[in-house]
């Protein structure tokens, strides 16, 4: 086998683990992330396999054309090879020593990961025997627990909350929890154990919180302690949560359970989705009833500002649009964020069929539906039929007219219905709406010109019809804000800042023409580039971020507003790209900074892991001009800054606290931030649209581009 290994492509195991993200296919729900699971992984990355069997096997020495990772010791590819006897044997020979167990690859596996995988019962209840740790998490952040619940192992999940330190509660990088797994892929059973472990759990804590006689809590705090109901409403990091996926994937008894265990009906996604929007897009009737008994809000609004009921409307979802507007017929009435009504987006003929958008406009107009709203380009449902939909619109107007449709009122443009008509050339409505107007406006036609051109209107020039959303700028916006802090009605205040705050310090920006990857081509944050060149890499670490242990770069004026407005109380978090620690030279918390790149506040060894907390000494071999290592031997390997390197994920508290933050904000400041780098750059998108944002910045970036009334204040 040495000799097979050997001549064979020599691939490390990172690089395996890469190639096989890329080529994941699990059953999940499309609004979840795709995520490494191991029984898929395994059978991809070692091929061939022959069966081994036998107590006395030597798996270092063995002749089938297995190819294991070459750091794997001896249990991990007993666990692979599911060689019981061999485990066995170990355990009882005592030579299962606390290093063998504890032992993980590069991947961050351990034994329990790769046993659970495979889906051995017999091998997992065996390892548990011994002082393995259940809560392990590989790169990924999964856990055994996680592996067993995505697979649907039910037995295995079983015997891993058989073990008194199981950790529940642990989410993945992206922070998928064991519940959210198990959902995504519909196993219920398994949903409902976890559930029923974590209750007997919270009556053991509440019998021993009586004993000792602690004070009575509100319920509020009682359920936010409770783990059950944090594990059902942990969401990933898009903001999905389990009952999200239940509705995706139309599993009502799944709901149910969920509900039932305390399930926010209506938690958001970072679209500002609901459960009741999912069910309105998958055209979920049940699902809708369902949520409709759970008291779920009609009227939430998503991130383009449409209820369930648009978005069913949208889709021509006719069974969804009843299903809804026999909860609540007002809903026929509301606009979104550009003043559509139901009615205006169900004459947007997207679907093939016409009948679908029949029945919709019909409920619609029994709701009650203003047939002749104005959207804020002042067009009515019958300009968007005519005017986006050709001859499939011919079989609606009719429907339309009947229920009070005017064809002679005129939009921003200053077209009427029947102009559209005229220019798509679709003589047949062209005809149906001049036959309307000759019985009931015959004035009307003695004026029309078909030749008319369209007036060049923006919208805004239409203002007595918009919302004057933008009617405050610059100074006045300004002004309305401070005072607003002023008056106790803006309270948490949330900044996204860049390498523009730290460049008056003395640290240069990076993509700029005089940045840092401009002066230097071979510093970079990238592995390879540590790895390639360790002294030109921290040469450049001397150059660009030595002075700020010295002193000599000091917080700059933007440092300090922000260290200012914490100590008033209004800083909810700075989330920054920036790993040079000027924020804690500030004066500003640790726990009000969440470095969404990493920084240099941690170390880690390249080989073993290992972090190394002797911070003094690694920045004094670099001050000399030298290149720290592992100080654990005989490792003895390059240390890397907890930077994130390129290519590598943004850590799970990143996404934790930018979902929770930017629901709480109050008003969101960008500061020198190009906004290019994602997912930091679509953060900006994520706060409620009715909460201001302001961007201080040498240039209008990202979401702020063409919006001067946001951009108040220009760096220098």
């Amino acid at each position: 086998m040495d000799k097979k290994i050997n001549q064979r492509k020599k691939i490390t195991n990172p690089e395996i683990f890469k190639k096989m993200d890329s080529n994941l296919s699990v059953k999940i729900a499309a609004t979840a992330t795709s995520i490494l699971l191991s029984t898929y992984l395994l059978k991809k990355l070692w091929v061939s396999k022959k069966k081994v069997t036998g107590a006395d096997t030597d798996v270092s020495d063995t002749t089938t054309e297995e190819k294991f990772p070459k750091e794997w010791n001896d249990l991990l590819r007993y666990c692979y090879l599911e060689d019981y006897d061999s485990i066995f044997k170990l355990i009882n020979e005592d030579r299962l020593t606390k290093s063998i167990l504890e032992f993980t690859d590069n991947a961050k596996w351990n034994a329990l990961h790769v046993a659970v995988s495979k889906g051995n019962h017999a091998i997992v209840d065996l390892l548990l025997q011994t002082d393995i740790d259940v809560n392990v998490q590989n790169d990924k952040g999964y856990t055994a627990l996680h592996i067993a619940s995505c697979n649907g192992f039910l037995e295995i999940v079983k015997s891993l909350l058989l073990k008194d330190n199981v950790d529940c509660l642990l989410t993945s990088s992206s922070l998928e929890s064991v519940v959210y797994l198990a959902t995504s892929n519909q196993y219920i059973d398994i949903v409902r154990l976890i559930f029923s472990y974590l209750d007997r759990l919270s009556k053991e804590q509440e019998g021993e919180e009586g004993k000792e006689g602690e004070e009575e809590e509100d319920e509020l705090k009682k359920k936010k302690k409770n783990k059950k109901y944090q594990l059902v409403n942990q969401y990933n990091i898009h903001g999905s949560t389990p009952l999200h996926l239940s509705v995706l994937r139309k599993n009502l008894e799944l709901m149910r359970l969920l509900l039932d265990s305390g399930a926010e009906v209506d938690a958001v996604k970072k679209d500002g989705s609901t459960a009741l929007h999912i069910a309105a897009v998958v055209d979920f009737v049940e699902g809708i009833d369902l949520l409709m008994h759970s008291s779920a809000n009609t009227k939430l609004l998503n991130r383009f500002g449409n209820t369930a009921l648009h978005d069913a409307c949208i889709k021509s979802n006719a069974n969804a649009v009843r299903a809804i507007l026999a909860y609540d017929r007002s809903l026929a009435s509301l606009v979104d964020n550009d003043k559509s009504t139901a009615l205006h987006l169900s004459c947007n003929l997207v679907t093939s069929t016409v009948d679908s958008h029949r029945e919709v406009i019909e409920a619609l107009l029994y709701a009650g539906a203003d047939v002749n709203a104005a959207d804020a380009g002042n067009a009515t449902p019958l300009h968007i039929l005519c005017c986006n939909s050709g001859e499939k619109a011919n079989e609606l107007i009719p429907l339309l007219l009947e229920n009070g449709a005017n064809p002679t009122l005129e939009n921003i443009s200053g077209w009427t219905p029947l102009h559209h008509c005229a220019n798509l050339n679709n003589l047949e409505a062209l005809k149906m709406l001049s036959d309307w107007c000759a019985k009931n406006q015959s004035e009307f036609l003695d004026t029309f010109d078909v030749n008319k051109k369209k007036i060049a209107r923006s919208r805004d020039d239409n203002a007595a019809e918009l919302e004057d959303r933008n009617a405050e700028k610059g100074e006045d916006r300004l002004k309305r804000i401070a005072h607003d802090i002023e008056v106790g009605k803006i309270k948490n205040i949330v900044f996204l800042t860049g390498a523009g705050i730290s460049v008056s310090s003395g640290i240069p920006a990076y993509r700029t023409k005089d940045g840092i990857y401009n002066r230097s081509k071979t510093f970079q944050f990238s592995m390879d580039s540590l790895l390639d060149d360790p002294d030109a890499f921290y040469s450049g670490v001397k150059e660009y971020f030595y002075p700020v242990v010295t002193g000599e770069f000091k917080p700059s004026k933007a440092h300090e507003f922000i260290a200012r407005l914490n100590e008033r109380g209004l800083l909810l978090r700075n989330f920054t790209q920036n790993v040079d620690n000027l924020d804690e030279k500030a004066g500003i918390p640790e726990e009000r900074i969440v470095h969404a790149h990493g920084s240099f506040l941690h170390w880690y060894c390249t080989g073993c892991g290992k972090e190394e907390k002797d911070l003094q000494s690694v920045w004094k071999e670099i001050g000399r001009g030298g290149t720290p290592i592992c100080g654990n031997r005989p490792c003895r390997e390059v240390l890397r800054p907890g930077v994130v390197f390129f290519g590598e994920p943004l850590p799970s508290y990143f996404h934790q606290r930018a979902i929770s933050d930017l629901r709480d904000a109050d008003l969101l400041i960008v500061m020198g931030s190009s906004l290019q780098v994602y997912p930091f750059g679509g953060l900006p998108n994520d706060i409620d649209p009715k909460r201001p944002r302001i961007l201080i910045n040498s240039e209008a970036v990202g979401p702020f581009r063409g919006k001067q009334e946001e951009v108040e204040i220009l760096l220098s």
